[in-house]
């Protein structure tokens, strides 16, 4: 079904969108940015004119007075992003770690973006299909390892996410205690953040020393938390958008009145009948 704006419905629906506000994960930062490209697309191909230009210009300051003035877009309102933030708290900080992501579909992907938004030093990414992984790598400039890698790669990493569909356990514990055993005395806790359901990582492995398991069930709670505090933050969001499309309405209303009022002060022209001169 197609959904159909007309008047000030399309500049709120924009602005709104722009905002984050309809996004599958309320008050998502990345909309915004894809908003002000499409703008730089429209007026790179001369495709924008005065009135579609203003009202994308509209949408985008709109969207960054809600990211501003309002708390919609903080907190970890999905699992990638509270797996990573999960790390982030763990390790204080993500700008020296290791981080091994293990699974190639959309939930490791979000993973790997937040990873690299948070700003990880090293990436490594294992795929079932050595070619989708390598891609993934490519994308977010992370290294892709083998499975014949992977007993290594456990043993340098600070912490591991794991989002795949495989139907038992690819971690299990005998593997994760060959790992442990090649870790520096000093090393912090391996953390593995386990996304997938079944799960990836051996239940068993959480009673190892060294080792620190948390599952897709421990982020929930954060997620749902998170989603609360965002949409208390809606009325707020709400009123920044009709203040920003009320002041494009404003701008659209003077423009037409503007217009009409040349077309008023045009003289008539004379008209003249065929075969007689004009007077």
């Amino acid at each position: 079904m197609m959904n159909v704006y007309r008047d000030d419905e399309v500049a709120h629906h924009l602005a709104a969108t722009a905002a984050g506000m309809h996004s599958l994960v309320l008050g998502e930062t990345q909309i915004l940015g894809q908003v002000r490209k499409a703008l730089e697309h429209a007026l790179a191909a001369a495709t924008a004119g005065s009135e579609l230009r203003r009202l994308f210009e509209c949408a985008i300051a709109a969207g960054r007075r809600v990211r501003s003035g309002t708390a919609i877009g903080r907190g970890a309102a999905s699992v990638p992003y509270a797996s990573v933030e999960l790390a982030r708290r763990r390790l204080g900080t993500l700008d020296q770690s290791t981080a091994l992501l293990i699974g190639t579909g959309d939930m490791a992907q979000l993973a790997a973006k937040q990873l690299v938004k948070r700003g990880a030093k090293q990436l490594l990414v294992l795929g079932r299909a050595p070619a989708q992984a390598r891609r993934i790598a490519e994308c977010y400039g992370a290294h892709a390892i083998t499975h014949a890698e992977l007993d290594q790669a456990l043993a340098r990493s600070d912490f591991v996410i794991t989002a795949t569909s495989a139907p038992r356990p690819i971690l299990t514990r005998d593997q994760l205690q060959r790992a442990l055993a090649r870790r520096s005395a000093d090393s912090l806790p391996l953390l593995l953040i386990d996304l997938s359901v079944p799960r990836d990582v051996d239940p068993t492995a959480s009673k190892l020393p060294g080792v620190e398991v948390h599952t897709i069930d421990d982020l929930r709670g954060d997620v749902a938390r998170a989603l609360i505090k965002r949409r208390a933050e809606l009325p707020e969001a709400h009123a920044i958008v009709r203040s920003e499309v009320g002041r494009f309405t404003a701008w659209l209303n003077r423009r037409d009145a503007a217009s009409v009022w040349d077309c008023s002060c045009q003289p008539a022209r004379p008209s003249s009948a065929p075969g007689l001169p004009a007077r």
